[in-house]
């Protein structure tokens, strides 16, 4: 078995992916009489490199060096830490086992942030022909491991066929969004009322309910990042090679198989017992919506909150009277959790502080209904916020943003009205 490695890039975060490695034997990264990786392993230490690399980058305030973006999504480069175009570095895979022998020129790099660390790009090959490092068979079976987090971002406008560019790409016969069209026909429960930031032109920068016909056309990944563009098409990417060999040069056919190892959401996703038996989860959510030239127009663009953490003060009758946290005293046994959250006021970067914490109980009641209390506590600076959650598993299910973290009154078209 040979292995190669496509990162995502510090010098374009936001686009593609940059090969380390090309296909070779994993021997060259470990020194086989002791064990150890060696000092030239590219793989190895291209993951040892990975780190924030951004915060107090010629800054001395303890903030990230592109600061405050309020207003608009990040653009590339402004924030080097943030961006997870899965869909678009696989798309990077396939084109190096086709054997295009170059980086997409949208996606090529060259720059300080990722050399600085030590992240070099390495030259391309064709693995399947002789004089590579590979020299694999024709009979030689490529693969995808994606690693990722649960959430692409940015990864919907730089492939071939998206719905949201111009893109045409290099890939014979590859149409994301036909792709796409074509999984959704496939797939029972992706058509309907569906929580996410962006359908077509429909936008409105936030989880909520809207028309979905096919996974071709949405992204803004619900309920955690609604504004960064990630999408499904590394669905599209995935099934493109597995159902087309990506080689017409070589005797069989080369299709591709996808394994994906999903690192968990960072989010707090919290699941509720109610006394009927029920399940409901409940993710809180916030938006930054006034100060900092924001503006609270539905359409507009106000950051989605970044939780900074997650402070648990009970959870108690999560799994009824057999659990281990089982406690009769609370809540009469019925689940009951009280936690705290600390918001941040942007989406990326900036400070990375406490600008807003609010404290959250949620109380199963003896009637079969869920109760959600929230209670601001503590804020600072000079941005709003409205704050709250995003409930699911209820007959009225969708996002409800009832406290403000100072003492106005500012609309936002997403505020919840007292009594509701």
């Amino acid at each position: 078995m040979l292995f190669g490695l496509i990162s995502g890039s510090y010098n374009k975060s936001m686009s593609g992916g940059v090969l380390r490695k090309v296909v070779s034997s994993f021997k060259n990264e470990v020194d086989t009489s002791t064990g150890q990786f060696t000092t030239s392993a590219t793989i190895v230490n291209a993951l040892n490199s990975l780190r924030i690399r951004d915060f107090n980058n010629s800054r001395n305030d303890n903030a990230y060096r592109g600061g405050w973006v309020t207003t608009r999504a990040m653009k590339e480069g402004e924030f080097v830490d943030w961006g997870n175009p899965t869909g678009e570095m696989m798309y990077e895979a396939l084109r190096y086992f086709a054997g295009k022998k170059s980086a997409t020129s949208d996606f090529s790099t060259s720059g300080s942030y990722d050399a600085d660390i030590g992240l070099s790009a390495a030259t391309w090959d064709d693995p399947y022909q002789s004089s590579s490092a590979a020299a694999a068979q024709w009979c030689a079976r490529p693969n995808m491991l994606v690693v990722s987090g649960i959430n692409p971002s940015f990864d919907s406008d730089q492939l071939p066929g998206t719905s949201f560019g111009s893109f045409s790409g290099d890939m014979s016969g590859m149409n994301v969004s036909d792709i796409a069209n074509s999984i959704t026909a496939g797939e029972s429960g992706i058509a309907g009322s569906r929580y996410i930031g962006q359908v077509g032109t429909n936008y409105d920068g936030a989880p909520t309910a809207k028309t979905v016909t096919t996974l071709g056309n949405i992204r803004g990944l619900a309920p955690e990042e609604p504004t960064k563009q990630g999408s499904f098409y590394s669905a599209s990417v995935a099934h493109f090679g597995k159902a087309n060999s990506v080689r017409s040069d070589l005797k069989g056919t080369q299709t591709v198989d996808t394994y994906a190892v999903v690192l968990s959401s960072p989010l707090p996703r919290i699941e509720a017992k109610t006394s009927s038996g029920s399940r409901i989860t409940v993710v809180p959510f916030a938006k930054s919506v006034g100060g900092s030239s924001i503006s609270n127009s539905k359409g507009s663009f106000q950051p989605t909150n970044q939780i900074v953490d997650f402070y648990v003060d009970t959870i108690a009758n999560s799994s009824g009277a057999s659990g281990a946290d089982y406690d009769a005293s609370i809540n009469s046994g019925r689940y009951y959790a009280k936690f705290r959250i600390n918001f941040e006021d942007v989406e990326q970067g900036a400070d990375h502080d406490m600008d807003a914490i609010v404290v959250y109980e949620i109380s199963a009641e003896a009637n079969g209904e869920l109760r959600v209390k929230l209670t601001p506590e503590y804020q600072a600076g000079g941005i709003q916020h409205s704050m709250g959650y995003v409930i699911s598993g209820t007959s009225k299910d969708g996002v409800y943003l009832v406290v403000q973290d100072e003492n106005t009154n500012r609309y936002y078209h997403l505020n919840v009205p007292p009594g509701m």
